[in-house]
């Protein structure tokens, strides 16, 4: 039987970030997302098990800041929309992909403020959304 990943707990601070990004993300992305990060057809794909959350914060960080221009191929499905940016600090976005990356069972890494930070310092010039093709040319 193969061993479980263990997942380390979250520290006091990266669990306040946790909370917040709970808040925002039902305020926010549930809408389209779903609490249970299922997406919904005609909306938005999952988050749930997705590559694009649990992988790269590079990208992750990139998505979520300054918005993501389809098409995007998930299980099978073409989503061709746009995911707006989220106009939010550094703090904030740290939660929102704090939470994602924890929840449902996810266990990825925090991400932190100061690297949301570095993060945004480096793709100030963008533009409007980033497409897949774009990402993929980000390194991780």
């Amino acid at each position: 039987m193969p061993e479980e990943e263990q997942i380390r707990p979250l520290t006091e601070q990266e669990q306040a970030w946790f909370v917040r990004g709970e808040q925002i993300y039902t305020e926010v992305c549930a809408a389209c997302h779903q609490p249970s990060g299922r997406g919904e057809g005609g909306k938005a794909p999952r988050l749930r098990g997705s590559q694009w959350v649990l992988g790269s914060e590079q990208r992750l960080v990139r998505i979520l800041a300054q918005g993501l221009h389809g098409p995007l191929e998930m299980d099978g499905e073409v989503w061709d929309m746009e995911m707006p940016a989220l106009a939010a600090t550094p703090e904030d976005l740290a939660g929102v992909l704090t939470y994602i990356r924890r929840e449902w069972g996810h266990g990825a890494d925090p991400i932190a403020p100061t690297a949301v930070g570095a993060i945004l310092e480096v793709s100030s010039k963008r533009r409007g959304p980033w497409t897949i093709d774009d990402l993929l040319q980000v390194d991780e």
